[in-house]
């Protein structure tokens, strides 16, 4: 899972320098919309409207970006920065990140859409492939992902989903092949495997191939099963 919203140290450094007229972003930019695309895998994560601006901090002010989707809150300014990752926008407020971030893929589609309080990414996040199919989405709350996670192949077939716990994988978790077939499940304690794993094969039953025990984060059984 993509667990570093956070722009690059290359661009932190811009942070407090001199601001960027809101002129100078590209007027190409202003074409961008919110990306979605059908799935192959019968779960329809693509059918949820998706605003085209990003996140923003609740109960604050907001004020339009001119040429590009997004508003920072009043008392902040607008910055872009183009890195090896493409064109990121954020919200900078003394030096401190705060509200929306924009991350575009060098195709000039959405690539990042989330938003920062007081340099800590929160609320809804979501990540799209530059075909502009998502290829991530979850929550923070203060800089720890929380609530349930998913993730996508390119395909848009369905990759991996499970639940997060103040930052930890916590819960039941599983992972798919990209033909969409189970590739494995078992449960996630304060971040480590717990408990009993299963592990299928790739094939046309999906036929479960082996299960490892786990104690503590560490392999203590492994069973090879036998095929039916």
């Amino acid at each position: 899972m993509q667990t570093s919203p956070h722009p690059s140290s290359s661009i932190r450094s811009l942070a407090p320098r001199a601001w960027l007229p809101l002129g100078l972003v590209a007027a190409g930019l202003a074409v961008l919309t919110a990306c979605g695309g059908g799935g192959g895998d019968g779960h329809d994560h693509h059918g949820e409207e998706h605003h085209a601006e990003a996140n923003a901090p609740a109960d604050e002010e907001m004020v339009p970006v001119e040429g590009i989707p997004m508003s920072c809150p009043e008392g902040t300014r607008h910055q872009q920065a183009e890195t090896s990752k493409g064109v990121e926008h954020w919200c900078d407020r003394n030096g401190t990140m705060h509200g929306p971030f924009l991350r575009l893929h060098k195709n000039g589609e959405k690539q990042t859409s989330g938003a920062y309080l007081n340099n800590l990414p929160d609320g809804p996040w979501i990540w799209w492939h530059a075909s502009g199919k998502e290829s991530e989405k979850g929550k923070y709350v203060k800089g720890k992902q929380t609530g349930s996670w998913t993730k996508w192949y390119e395909s848009g077939a369905r990759e991996e989903e499970g639940d997060y716990l103040q930052g930890r994988k916590q819960g039941t978790w599983t992972k798919w092949f990209e033909s969409g077939a189970k590739m494995e499940t078992g449960i996630y304690h304060n971040g480590m495997k717990s408990s009993l794993w299963t592990y299928y094969l790739d094939d046309e039953e999906n036929t479960p191939d082996r299960t490892e025990r786990f104690e503590n984060g560490q392999v203590v059984e492994e069973k090879k099963l036998k095929k039916k």
